[in-house]
Parts: structure tokens; C-alpha cells; sequence
């Protein structure tokens, strides 16, 4: 799973894909909505460790109308294909959270502690 910002700009993926060729375009497709949005300006650069960063260029990850796709606490399915092959899936979730040590906590601004003294009053009855 991949962890992205609601930033509609300046995000690249690290894929290791099936193989290793032009990629042509991306397919992100919320899993809300069902709506899925194709992205064929994408630059893509392949590494000797074996994995692809593939950003999106211009403006980014926008909507016709230049709204941002990537909505607060949503999951979305990521497809990279060739011109003729998909070479890679993978879901994607987005956050602003800022992660610690890489993990997403689900209760972060949620959870308040109430604040109680443990004193209590017994009553004898005779």
C-alpha cells in the first residue's frame, strides 16, 4: 500500500513493477466513487535497485477541473500499464497525517482522557 498527501502535486510512487519498460499511463480509481482518473503525463525513472519512481507531471493528480483527486482518509487502486500490458497494482491511501515512523494512527485528534479523582463516598446501611 501506498501512503500519499491530499497535495495534488510534487508526489512520486516507488513501484517495483512486472518488468522493467515505458510506462504509458497510470489509472487511480477511488474506491468511493468509483470514478477512475488516467494520467498519461508521468515521467518515470527506473534505478539499478530494482524499483521505478513514477510521478505525475503538470499539474498533477487533478480532476477536469483542476480539483486535487486525492481526498482526506480515502483508499484509491493505482494501475501502471504499458501500452499493451498492466505491469504493476497496488491500493493507495491518503493522509495528512504526519506518520510516525512510517505508521498511520487511526485514533490521532480523536481520543481525549477525561480527568477523575478515584475517591468514593460508602453509605452503611442498618
Amino acid at each position: 500500500m501506498k501512503i500519499l498527501t491530499t497535495s495534488a502535486t510534487g508526489q512520486s510512487i516507488k513501484i517495483i513493477p512486472r518488468s522493467f519498460v515505458a510506462v504509458n499511463n497510470i489509472v487511480i480509481r477511488d474506491e468511493v466513487t468509483n470514478e477512475s482518473y488516467t494520467y498519461s503525463n508521468i515521467s518515470t525513472s527506473f534505478t539499478n535497485n530494482n524499483y521505478a519512481t513514477i510521478s505525475v507531471s503538470g499539474s498533477g493528480m487533478v480532476d477536469s477541473s483542476g480539483n486535487t483527486i486525492l481526498k482526506e482518509n480515502r483508499f484509491y487502486n493505482l494501475t501502471v500499464n504499458t501500452s499493451s500490458d498492466t505491469i504493476y497494482r497496488d491500493k493507495i491511501f491518503v493522509t495528512n497525517q504526519s506518520l510516525t515512523n512510517g505508521n498511520y494512527d487511526i485514533n490521532t485528534g480523536e481520543y481525549t482522557s477525561i480527568s477523575f479523582d478515584d475517591e468514593y463516598i460508602t453509605i452503611w446501611v442498618i
